[in-house]
């Protein structure tokens, strides 16, 4: 498992803060006030994020998580269909996780046409609206999000380094949980989150290229341990904390 200092090397501080490179356009969004807004927009643009993140994983041996797995009348996994389903949540059954090159999530390739669009739920962002945020829809910006599983350091920094230099990514924010500045005395956890928007002439002509969207980098060995049991263990204490 790698040290704190060997992925502080990656992203640095804990938080980048906006921006990383100036911006080469006008930001073409006045602030969000309604959520329904939100939705929308994030519904649109999802596919085009979608694209992005297969570059990116493609780029750096990055891999997905299957979940759901189809089952045919017998309740029997269905062979044909193993390799239908990615994760969107970053949650692993408490079956032993299954991860697969792009070429192979079938579920997020049809994502990237509009279909089968899954967004974060309605009933968490209300959570975040009313414990955190003020009831400020403006600040959500993980509502377009997905998570690529690596094998090494090494793979996760060149995600990072891909996205920095993609001239349709405009990074945001990094925020850097290997950084020995990151207490994880709590639960032990690691990940990197990358909030980016999306500048593609698509995502200009939709007026979507100041949506910030979420990508979450995360190590195979914290992914295999990241049960659903220990999901809801961390969902358990976030609602005592009201968070």
């Amino acid at each position: 498992m790698p040290s704190h200092r060997d992925l502080a090397a990656v992203a640095g501080r804990q938080w980048i803060p906006m921006l990383l490179r100036p911006s080469t356009s006008p930001n073409q969004m006045q602030r969000i006030s309604s959520l329904d807004q939100l939705y929308i927009q994030a519904a649109v643009l999802e596919p085009l994020f979608l694209n992005k993140v297969r570059d990116i994983a493609h780029a750096s041996s990055g891999m997905f998580l299957l979940r759901n797995l189809p089952r045919d009348r017998t309740g029997s996994v269905d062979a044909s269909t193993q390799d239908a389903t990615a994760a969107n949540e970053g949650v692993v059954s408490s079956q032993r996780p299954r991860y697969v090159a792009w070429d192979h999530a079938q579920h997020l390739q049809r994502m990237t046409t509009g279909e089968g669009i899954l967004l974060k739920s309605v009933d968490r962002i209300i959570e975040k609206l009313t414990r955190s945020y003020g009831c400020d829809v403006a600040v959500i910006l993980d509502l377009v999000r997905q998570c690529i599983v690596f094998d090494s350091v090494t793979d996760m920094l060149s995600a990072i380094q891909f996205m920095c230099n993609d001239p349709e990514i405009q990074v945001q924010r990094i925020k850097n949980r290997f950084s020995a500045s990151y207490d994880a005395s709590i639960f032990g956890y690691r990940d990197i989150l990358v909030n980016c928007c999306i500048t593609s002439r698509a995502a200009h002509q939709l007026r979507l290229s100041g949506h910030v969207c979420e990508l979450q980098l995360i190590l195979r060995q914290f992914m295999d341990h990241k049960t659903l049991e220990g999901h809801k263990r961390y969902v358990e204490f976030r609602n005592k904390r009201c968070e």
